[in-house]
């Protein structure tokens, strides 16, 4: 006689560990944000740290809650896409991307590369929208960095740009810099530097800094907050190949760039949650822009 197949109770399987098991759930959401292929339930205790049995209890919360699920033949465990629609949802009650998506679309195809949108929230950057041009048969994937590198990416230096040197070091938090490619900045006395040319100029660039075969250029999305202050909310870039844009092509992209930060930040929402994001940041009063 077979065994019915196994189904998890929500409360018993919810019921290990509270804040601390809560915050390992969260952990196995972003793992497996990261992974294309899913991940068996070994490894994912691996990476926790837990042994499988508290793993079980955290993934099948999950599966029951509809945030994973578990696929039939190989057993792996998949972020489903009810994370996805959470995030949208969340944005499409902003009118965030209806009104930025219009604005990634037309620096796409005037440059012809790949635009993208990243808001600030919580001290950290998110990929929320991009845009590539049709124009072009070599294009970069607009998803081809899971997480945004603070220190090797121009989206990363615009933001940075954005604050005082003090809170530089606090947020990048390292005596030396991780290493992406030959070309990473590791000294942050001379990252600094290159913010003060950044805030001068009003956006960065990168040349191959967090990979190989990759430039870009970025600018910051500045609004009057509720309370009247200047904050960086968001930054708008423009990726391409380094053979199609080198140093001088990706100067004179710019102006693009800088233009559709500024008609994102014209049509920002301005909302209490939006000012709430924008504190816990860290986004501060702007030196040079």
């Amino acid at each position: 006689m077979s065994t019915p197949a196994r189904t998890p109770d929500l409360e018993a399987a919810a019921s290990g560990g509270g804040i601390l098991a809560i915050h390992r759930a969260l952990q196995v959401i972003e793992i497996l944000a990261e992974e294309n292929g899913g991940l068996s339930l070994s490894e994912i205790a691996r990476r926790l740290d837990v042994n499988k049995q508290v793993a079980t209890r955290i993934t099948e919360s999950l599966e029951v809650a509809g945030f994973i699920f578990r696929h039939p033949a190989s057993d792996q465990l998949f972020l489903s896409y009810r994370i996805c629609n959470i995030g949208e949802r969340m944005l499409h009650t902003s009118r965030l991307l209806e009104q930025c998506s219009a604005m990634l679309r037309a620096l796409a195809d005037a440059s012809g590369e790949l635009a993208r949108l990243a808001v600030v929230e919580n001290d950290a950057l998110f990929w929320v929208l991009a845009a590539v041009s049709g124009k072009r048969m070599l294009q970069i994937n607009p998803l081809y960095t899971p997480s945004i590198k603070l220190h090797g990416t121009a989206t990363g230096k615009a933001w940075l740009a954005t604050m005082p040197d003090a809170r530089v070091r606090e947020v990048v938090a390292e005596p030396k810099l991780k290493a992406w490619t030959k070309n990473t900045i590791t000294d942050p006395d001379r990252l600094l530097e290159e913010l003060a040319e950044v805030r001068k100029r009003g956006f960065a660039i990168t040349l191959e800094e967090s990979e190989s075969g990759v430039s870009a250029v970025a600018a910051p999305i500045v609004i009057d907050d509720i309370d009247h202050r200047p904050r960086c909310v968001g930054i708008v870039s423009l990726a391409a190949p380094t053979h199609r844009m080198g140093r001088e092509a990706l100067i004179a992209a710019a102006p693009l760039v800088t233009d559709a930060a500024g008609r994102a930040a014209r049509m920002w929402p301005i909302t209490a949650l939006e000012h709430v994001r924008a504190e816990l940041s860290g986004s501060v009063r702007l030196e040079i822009l």
